[in-house]
């Protein structure tokens, strides 16, 4: 590549290197070929060899970095597409970093938020709960109360919570969100999250051995799922299992039979269902039976 000859001519001759305006010429020449050739990896490695070059005080500094962050932008998304979590993290957080220590881009709210959000997809496919709720408190620290932004960052970060067992944390933003969020939409999405709240919650009495409790948690929200065919047969699952542990085995049996009998619930739950019916002891031991 002839540019390539020229920046090596430029790079070993020091009366040619001192005469930066032609060196960054060179550099942006450079960049804008491998633009056109699909090179984002060796574009980006321009951009840094210049920022490494210049001053702080520049000219150029400020749309070279800008360029910079657009090529780990885009690296990051190229590499979330074929799958490489990882590779897309590393070039988020480059991105991100570049933003952080420039106050002009730093003052774009609206890329700030999306270089966040996109991060806060990787930590999410890579499982990594923890840190995609870290990602929502730093925004929502970032922004103010006006941000429209602001309550979905709520609502995300008590999704987190939900995920992470932190079920009190959830609950309260739950809460805020169903009494404070501007949206209907986002209200009527933060009181059908605290169903499954709710749901998390008689699961982990449930799996605790504290059935009873488990059992008048799942009552009390039945009804309110209907409307989530999905959750419903879950629920009435953990309620066949909470009778079924305390050896009640009539109501095990009539939770299970709505599941098994359910048209709406998923294949594998109503097999969850059937085979839980299957291992019940033959009727006349249970111990409701036995009371009446």
């Amino acid at each position: 590549m002839h540019i390539d000859k020229a920046m090596e001519i430029v790079r070993n001759n020091v009366c040619m290197r001192s005469d930066l305006g032609y060196w960054k010429t060179l550099h942006f020449d450079l960049s804008e070929i491998l633009r056109e050739l699909g090179e984002l990896p060796k574009e980006a490695q321009v951009y840094r060899d210049l920022i490494g070059d210049l001053r702080e005080d520049d000219e150029h500094i400020g749309v070279i970095r800008q360029s910079l962050v657009r090529c780990e932008h885009e690296l990051a998304l190229a590499e979330r597409a074929l799958g490489n979590r990882e590779e897309a993290r590393t070039h988020i957080d480059k991105a991100i970093e570049i933003v952080r220590s420039d106050v002009y881009m730093r003052s774009d709210r609206g890329y700030w938020k999306t270089l966040h959000v996109e991060l806060s997809y990787i930590f999410r496919e890579l499982g990594e709960t923890s840190k995609e709720a870290q990602i929502y408190r730093d925004l929502i620290g970032d922004l103010g109360e006006d941000d429209e932004d602001i309550w979905v960052n709520r609502l995300s970060l008590a999704r987190c919570e939900t995920e992470l067992s932190r079920f009190e944390a959830a609950r309260e933003i739950f809460d805020v969100i169903q009494r404070s969020a501007p949206s209907r939409e986002l209200r009527e999405m933060a009181g059908k999250e605290m169903i499954r709240l709710r749901y998390r919650i008689a699961l982990r009495h449930y799996e605790m051995g504290e059935y009873e409790t488990s059992i008048k948690g799942s009552e009390a929200i039945l009804a309110l799922c209907e409307v989530d065919p999905e959750l419903h047969a879950s629920l009435l699952i953990l309620l066949g299992n909470g009778y079924a542990m305390l050896k009640k085995y009539a109501q095990a049996r009539r939770f299970w039979n709505q599941v098994s009998a359910s048209p709406s619930a998923r294949r594998d739950q109503r097999d969850q269902a059937e085979e839980s019916l299957r291992r019940l002891p033959p009727r006349g031991v249970d111990v409701s039976e036995r009371i009446h």
